[in-house]
């Protein structure tokens, strides 16, 4: 009896990680990074076509995409950072804040990040 319920617990435990490690490969990118130095980034600018914020940094660019719509980082002079988890980074889950003086202030719009993906050249 014991035996019998230790094989089933082996195979349960060798079934559940499988089924992880599946899980973890298909929804790993190869090009998604972890986090970008924010004293690093050189230049902005908005691809309407991607609906993304490309950034370059150094002779690299990265594809920014946020969760929801970003209003007036079409039109932004330059950007803030809030960065939750650490000061000199920006990762997953943190804000870009779009300063756009079209309108005479400040955009009121945080726009938190989605993914962020390395342009392949």
């Amino acid at each position: 009896m014991y035996k019998l319920y230790t094989q089933k617990v082996f195979l349960f435990v060798h079934i559940s990680f499988f089924i992880a490690v599946m899980c973890l490969s298909l929804n790993t990118n190869s090009d998604q990074i972890e986090s970008i130095k924010i004293s690093d980034i050189q230049s902005f600018r908005w691809d309407t076509d991607n609906q993304s914020l490309v950034l370059r940094v150094g002779s690299k660019y990265y594809d920014v995409y946020f969760s929801s719509r970003c209003w007036d980082i079409e039109s932004a002079e330059k950007l803030e950072f809030q960065s939750w988890s650490n000061r000199t980074h920006l990762s997953v889950g943190d804000a870009i804040i779009p300063m756009s003086y079209r309108w005479g202030f400040d955009s009121p719009s945080n726009c938190f990040i989605k993914s962020i993906v390395k342009i392949e050249s």
